[in-house]
C-alpha cells in the first residue's frame, strides 16, 4: 500500500479546505452529513470534526465518508490532486507461494503439545470456571465433556 511518509506528504500537498470544498465562514460550516441550520462542522489544517454528529477524520477519512471511497481509492484520489503517480512496487520482497506454505508447516511442526504443562492447566481452570458459571440446568445438556472440548486440536493431545 502507502507509507506513512507518502501519505502525510500526500496530505501536505492537498490542503484539506480545498479538499472538502465547503464555504467556510471562521472555520465553521454547515454539516454535510446531517441537516443543521447553525455551523457545526468545524475544517483544521489537518483535521475536521463536526460538534453536533461527532464525525470527524483527516483527508483520507473525508473522502472515505463524503465519497464513499475505500483507503486505496481514496489515496490514489489524493495523489491525482497532488499531481503525483502511485509509486512502484517491488515484488522481489514477495514469499513464493511455495516457500511460504513451506515456512507456515514448518512453525506448525515445531510446535509443541500443551500436556501436562502450565498452559494446560491454565486453559483447564478457565474452562472448569466458565463452566461452573452456567446454570446447573445446561451443563447436563453440553454435548462435550470437559476433556473432549478440543478433540482436534493437537496442541491439547499428546
Amino acid at each position: 500500500m502507502s507509507s506513512n511518509d507518502e501519505i502525510a506528504d500526500l496530505k501536505a500537498r492537498v490542503p484539506l479546505v480545498q479538499l472538502i470544498g465547503l464555504q467556510l465562514r471562521n472555520g465553521k460550516a454547515l454539516c454535510p452529513f446531517h441537516k443543521e441550520r447553525t455551523p457545526s462542522f468545524h475544517v483544521f489544517p489537518d483535521a475536521f470534526h463536526c460538534f453536533a454528529c461527532g464525525i470527524h477524520g483527516d483527508h483520507i477519512d473525508w473522502l472515505k465518508q463524503h465519497k464513499g471511497l475505500s483507503t486505496r481509492q481514496a489515496i490514489e484520489h489524493l495523489r491525482q490532486l497532488a499531481g503525483r503517480s502511485a509509486p512502484v512496487v517491488n515484488n522481489q520482497n514477495r514469499r513464493d507461494p511455495e516457500e511460504a506454505r513451506k515456512f507456515a508447516l514448518s512453525i506448525w511442526e515445531d510446535a509443541r503439545p500443551i500436556k501436562g504443562t502450565l498452559a494446560e492447566a491454565y486453559t483447564l481452570h478457565i474452562w472448569t470456571r466458565q463452566l461452573s458459571a452456567l446454570p446447573h440446568r445446561l451443563i447436563p445438556r453440553c454435548r462435550h465433556r470437559q476433556a473432549d472440548r478440543y478433540p482436534s486440536d493437537p496442541a491439547r493431545t499428546g
